[in-house]
């Protein structure tokens, strides 16, 4: 996801989920096909070096998951998630997907 109406549009209509410095939304697709993924994270969580490898984390531990098709998810991130090692982050990201329902 890249326009801010779709991050709005998943923040307003979206089920919200979190788990230890992760927030999870999760809506319906307006387009058909995979799954988008799109990433918030504040400055406060720390410096650009310290959220670019949170957003690189992300991306990976998306694209270890098996989310159905047709949802969008915006993930935002605060700064003990930026201080997580990964497989703390894996772990959450995975909880807070499941209890928003996008995971089974």
């Amino acid at each position: 996801m890249r326009t801010s109406r779709d991050f709005a549009r998943v923040f307003r209509a979206g089920k919200r989920s979190r788990s230890d410095g992760i927030t999870v939304f999760v809506a319906g697709s307006s387009e058909e096909g995979p799954s988008r993924l799109g990433m918030s994270i504040r400055r406060a969580a720390g410096n650009a070096v310290a959220r670019n490898r949170t957003k690189r984390r992300l991306r990976a531990a998306w694209q270890q998951l098996e989310v159905p098709d047709g949802l969008d998810v915006v993930v935002r991130a605060d700064r003990a998630a930026v201080e997580a090692t990964y497989q703390e982050m894996e772990k959450h990201v995975v909880g807070a997907l499941t209890s928003a329902g996008a995971l089974r």
